[in-house]
């Protein structure tokens, strides 16, 4: 064969493979496509359309599905900032959201100034921003913090003489408030009465003619004390008050200084350092017992908290019932000592749960019930619900109706008695049934819808006419069990009121939410 037909032939063979190289990378790639969004968008693998189909998001987010999510503020479907919801669905993008988003340079959450954050969030009110924020006092703001140069260091100053501001670096002597000769400061606030002339004029407790403020007389002219606010060569500080940063004696804050700092979470100080005392603690904070800190000094052995518990008493002393061991002639032990629950405050007497009973049983013939007879059952509510007796139809408004029209019989009478509050049963927290009794009248049974001791109620009736000869009413009792508050040690779900739960938290069992 020919040189020249041979190499035709591998050129030919090369050129067929990079086709084929080049169609199979196609396929690659097309394949590597998977989800066409609405907009023309192709999105590759792992990823999907957002709800806009204007993006890609990956498969494992929720941001920009449309739909919000928990921990998203938002959801508008696009993964975009700038359009009301921020690319992240973590904020709104509105000031006062407390998210700083674009074109805000803060946002504590609210829409207040004066708090280190303009209304609008285009300020943080501090002097020197170049924005006059009103709010925190400033009546000027020339973007820097240097006086002398039309807006004080301070920004509460426009340096203008009249303004009852002694701006000494614009070249005032004094000044007055006024822009008036004759008084104590001249019209162009250069002469007058004027601090620091080197003469003691009245009103000065000093005059030494210089502008040296922590010196024996100040650039007020008064003489150096604590509480002035200038820090002078005897003093460690002076803040013009209690701070954190100092003392009202005007020396540096200590546990154990004898001066109790509250600017620094000091609740006493018992002048001696690093010493418990009966009454305050090395920490500088009130002693107490119940305060969950063993105070020696106060005779305590130990100290849980509030009302004891794991085997320390109220008195902070240590006990064994309370730390939900039935040990030794113990009855029971709910992990408290208190009179709740289902053991009693010295563990010698313990009950399972209750739940309080009561009943409402006619006792004379239908014609000895009286139109207009209440009573009264509130075991649930924070308001009683009254239940009364009509035969005409004149029940009053706000109670509920027992029929007496129709002259029914006895047990009919005792069936709409069970109906009526059977009808209000969440409002009255009682559940009502019919008690057959053999031979005799049924009456209703009331069964309180708290379990425990907070299901014991009493129930009113009218003392009027003769209802308590026609009716024996037993109020809701009999109920134990189920009143431990919140944070009460416990043995179980029984011990705990209602809407907690006996759980474990830090190694104990208590009563929680």
């Amino acid at each position: 064969m020919r040189r020249d037909t041979v190499g035709q032939v591998r050129r030919t063979f090369m050129l067929w493979g990079a086709l084929v190289f080049a169609t199979l990378s196609l396929a690659a790639c097309y394949e590597s496509q998977r989800d066409a969004c609405p907009s023309g968008l192709v999105c590759p693998n792992a990823m999907k359309c957002s709800a806009s189909g204007n993006s890609c998001i990956r498969d494992t987010d929720t941001c920009g599905d449309g739909v919000i999510q928990e921990e998203e503020a938002c959801d508008d479907g696009n993964i975009l900032d700038g359009d009301g919801c921020r690319s992240d669905c973590k904020s709104l993008e509105k000031c006062g959201d407390g998210s700083e988003d674009d074109g805000e340079v803060c946002d504590d959450g609210n829409l207040i100034s004066g708090d280190g954050c303009r209304e609008d969030c285009k300020s943080s009110e501090v002097c020197g921003n170049n924005i006059v924020d009103t709010a925190r006092g400033e009546v000027c703001d020339d973007g820097g913090t240097e006086s002398g140069d039309g807006c004080s260091a301070d920004c509460k100053s426009n340096e203008t003489c009249g303004n009852g501001i002694w701006d000494i670096a614009a070249g005032e002597r004094c000044d007055d408030g006024n822009n008036e000769n004759g008084d104590k400061c001249t019209a162009d606030c250069q002469q007058g009465g004027v601090c620091r002339n080197g003469v003691q004029e009245e009103g000065e407790e000093c005059d030494d003619g210089n502008e040296i403020d922590s010196d024996l007389c100040s650039n007020h002219c008064r003489a150096p004390r604590c509480g002035d606010g200038i820090k002078n060569r005897d003093e460690e500080c002076d803040d013009a008050g209690e701070t954190s940063t100092c003392d009202l004696d005007c020396t540096l804050p200590l546990c154990g200084d004898g001066n109790v700092n509250h600017n620094v979470g000091e609740q006493c100080d018992s002048g001696h350092p690093g010493e418990d005392t009966p009454a305050c603690t090395k920490d500088c904070k009130v002693s107490f017992c119940g305060d969950e800190y063993v105070n020696r000094k106060a005779n305590e052995e130990c100290d849980t908290g509030v009302g004891g518990g794991r085997g320390c008493s109220a008195t902070c002393k240590v006990m064994v019932c309370g730390n939900r061991k039935r040990e030794a002639e113990e009855a029971c032990d709910d992990g408290n000592t208190l009179s709740c629950g289902t053991c009693n405050s010295t563990c010698t007497e313990g009950w399972t749960l209750k739940t309080a009973e009561g009943h409402i049983k006619l006792l004379r013939p239908y014609g000895f019930v009286g139109d207009g007879w209440k009573f009264a059952i509130g075991a649930g509510g924070d308001v009683p619900v009254v239940f009364e007796f009509d035969r005409d139809g004149n029940a009053g408004s706000g109670t509920v109706k027992i029929d007496l029209g129709n002259n029914p019989t006895d047990e009919k009478i005792v069936e709409r008695i069970k109906g009526a509050i059977e009808s209000k049963q969440d409002a009255a927290g009682v559940t009502a049934a019919l008690v057959p009794v053999s031979g005799g009248l049924s009456f209703v049974k009331l069964v309180s819808r708290k379990p425990g001791l907070a299901g014991n109620q009493l129930i009113g009736v009218d003392s009027a006419g003769g209802f308590s000869s026609t009716f024996e009413v037993v109020g809701l009792t009999g109920g134990l069990g189920k009143d431990c508050s919140k944070g009460v040690g416990c043995w179980s779900d029984d011990d705990c009121a209602n809407g907690l739960s006996c759980k474990v938290r830090d190694g104990v069992n208590k009563c929680w939410d």
